[in-house]
């Protein structure tokens, strides 16, 4: 039983890491200049979190609000949402 609880800690840690790397990631675009290379190389990261959060939780892959904007940036509509449910 104890396991169990360490193992599902361990999982909204991960989850937990996994949204701080996509809010960092979606700051840092927002500090860039549109169009510039700067921001298409932190548009591409952007979207490199999104898939790799889908790919290290597919579970989750169905709760996640995701869609596209204008600039091609993936977004998590529902990000704090679905971190609430995991704790």
């Amino acid at each position: 039983m104890a396991e169990q609880a360490t193992a599902a800690r361990e999982e909204v840690d991960k989850l937990r890491e996994a949204f701080e790397k996509y809010d960092t990631a979606v700051e840092k675009l927002r500090q860039c200049k549109k169009g510039t290379q700067e921001w298409r190389d932190a548009l591409k990261e952007v979207n490199t979190v999104v898939a790799n959060l889908i790919r290290e939780f597919p579970n989750l892959a169905g709760s996640l609000e995701i869609s596209r904007d204008q600039s091609g940036q993936i977004v998590i509509e529902n990000a704090e949402e679905v971190m609430q449910e995991a704790e």
